[in-house]
Parts: C-alpha cells; structure tokens; sequence
C-alpha cells in the first residue's frame, strides 16, 4: 500500500532501519548488517529518517569493530543533528559519540559527549539519560584505573564525585518514574549504572554484574549481556576467586561476543583470559578415527564450505571465520577447484548431496 501511495522512501526506509536496529538488539546481526547498510545506501542523510538509520547503523559498526565506518555515518549526521535541535536525535548521537569513544580507549571524550548529551536533554526522555549516565559511568571507571596506575590519586577522586554525581542522577530519575514503573531496560541499564559505579570506587560487585548479565538475558539482548558476564568475571578474578568460578562468565561472554563477531569487547575477554591463565577453547573431545574427508577438503574448507552452503558473502565469511575478505576468498576458490565446479550454488548443492556439511560441524 506504502509503495503505491508513493510513501516507500518517506516510511519504508525508516521503518527497515528500524528493523535493522531491532536485529542488532536481537542479536542477528549478519541479518541487520545487510538491511541497515543497504537502507543507508539508498538514503541521503539529510533528514531526520537520514539521521536516524546512520545513527543506528553506526551502533553496529562500533560494536563490530569497523570504526573507521562508524566515523564516516557520525561526522555526516552531526551537522545535520544540530540543526534539528531535537533532544532525541541529540541524546542518540551522544550516545554514538560515547560508544565510539569507549571502543577506542579515548575515556575523555567519551565522558564529554555524555555530558553534552545529559545537558542538550535536559529532564526529558529520562530512559535515554540512564543509558547515558551508564556509559559514562563506564568511561569514568576505565579513566580512574589509568589514573590509578599513574598513581594519581588526587585526580581520581575528583573523577569519583563526577561519577557519584551522575549516579545520583539516574537514582533520581528512577525514584520520580517508580510510581508509573520503570521499563525493563531502564531496570537493566540502572542496575548497570550502580555496578559501574562500584566498579569507579574499586569495588567491582559480581553479584550486581551477575544480576545484570540475567536482566539483559532476559531481553533476549545478548551483547549487553556479554558485557555484563565480561565485567562479572573481571570482579570475581578481583577478589581471587577460582578459576572455575571465572571461566563460567568469562566464557559465556567469550561464545556470545565470537557468535556476534564483537571484536573489540572479544579482545578485552582474551585480555582478561590470558590474565586469569584461562583457555577459552572448548576442551579438546577425545580423538576418533573419521573416514577421510572427500576431495581432501582442509577442516578450514569444510567450515567456509558450511558458510558458504548458507548463503553467505567472502565478506560475510570473512568476519564469521575472523579472517580477511580476500583469505575467504581464496579458500572459496580453493574449495571449488576441488570439488571441480564452477559456481558457490554448485559447490552448495555437493555438499549437501554428499553430507559434507556434517564433516564440518564434526570438525568444529
């Protein structure tokens, strides 16, 4: 109908951005790469729809680890969102700016697009403060362990009452809306908040971050979770508990980060696992004698084969495998030169006449 009244490009765009954002929060995130980055393609940026999807997009970029992107879509919308003068669309940028920042160490600016964002918004859209007042709530905790390595500790304190500040805010916030209740991700993000804060004090609570990591979990929201196990297991391994007690968290973090293709939160979970001395592989299962592969597919081809039989891009293979999209490429090729056909469809259909496709869930 949309289409026919001439109002696919006012709606439809935006409403497939949407669902692209949605997807990210969901999880499915080879499914909101494709939507969001072909709605982006088709739309000019100038609007508020414009403004909106890039803003959108960007949160996957960042998280994704493709910063350089990220940077492009935030600096073509800035412009354009202060001419607006909308506090939303203010407050969503903030909070692009926060997470970029966040995502390449620079905790300063972080702090200060949090702080822009908090004073543009003024007391309104209070779900959106809590989500800010938590990243820079991070920001500020990441900051006062650098200084304290500096052994800065006049500095610190001061980061600290900025910090109690800003809590005390989303508490404030929270207490007025208890009355009509708190939405579930407001729940999550205030919970988020207060174990940020301990974590700024230097007194990481697991069992805040566990309670957080089961709120997020119960929205079906798995990087925030992710993140949340991450911090779990960075506290548990604070006061020296067992190594078992660690790689729970730490290893859940590390499967739902590697399935996602997080990259950067991935690094920061093998920075805290090599510092635990604790294996995230999956312990070896005992060795049994399998009937040679056909064609002598390498276990690597078996499982760009599997990718492949999906559907998937080099692109699209590459970042699932973490290699480049031409070493995809090459193993592609390398496949259909083996199993002697000429086209992914061909070598799709081979695969699963033959069952190769359960050699490669073998050897994964």
């Amino acid at each position: 109908m949309g289409r026919r009244l001439g109002m696919a490009n006012m709606y439809g765009d935006y409403l497939e951005g949407l669902a692209a954002h949605l997807e990210f929060r969901l999880g499915r995130w080879d499914d909101a790469e494709r939507r969001g980055r072909e709605v982006v393609d088709r739309d000019q940026g100038t609007s508020v729809k414009g403004i909106c999807l890039r803003l959108w997009r960007a949160r996957l970029l960042v998280a994704r680890g493709d910063l350089t992107d990220a940077h492009r879509l935030l600096d073509q919308v800035r412009a354009p969102s202060a001419r607006t003068k909308a506090p939303a669309l203010a407050m969503l940028l903030a909070r692009g700016l926060t997470e970029l920042a966040l995502a390449e160490g620079r905790d300063a600016d972080a702090i200060a697009a949090v702080r822009d964002g908090l004073a543009v918004a003024g007391d309104a859209h209070p779900d959106a403060r809590t989500v800010l007042v938590a990243l820079g709530l991070r920001a500020l905790a990441d900051q006062a362990a650098a200084l304290l390595a500096r052994r800065a500790s006049t500095s610190v304190e001061s980061v600290r009452r900025e910090g109690d500040g800003l809590l005390a805010s989303a508490e404030a916030v929270a207490a007025a809306r208890s009355g009509s209740g708190l939405t579930a991700d407001t729940v999550a993000w205030l919970g988020q908040c207060r174990a940020e804060h301990a974590r700024l004090h230097g007194r990481p609570d697991e069992g805040v971050w566990a309670e957080v990591a089961a709120q997020w979990n119960l929205l079906n929201e798995p990087y925030p979770a992710a993140y949340a196990h991450w911090r779990h297991a960075e506290a548990l391994l604070s006061r020296r508990a067992s190594r078992p007690e660690v790689s729970a968290p730490l290893g859940a973090a590390a499967q739902v980060a590697q399935r996602l293709g997080a990259r950067p939160l991935l690094t920061e979970i093998g920075r805290l696992a090599r510092r635990a001395r604790i294996p995230l592989d999956r312990p070896e299962a005992p060795r049994v004698r399998r009937k040679p592969v056909p064609f002598a597919l390498t276990p690597r081809e078996l499982e760009v084969l599997a990718h492949l039989a999906d559907g998937r891009t080099n692109r699209e293979i590459g970042r699932s495998l973490f290699v480049t999209e031409k070493t995809a490429s090459f193993h592609v090729s390398g496949i259909l030169g083996k199993l002697g056909v000429s086209t992914r469809s061909e070598a799709a259909a081979v695969a699963h006449r033959l069952g190769l496709l359960g050699d490669a869930a073998a050897g994964d």
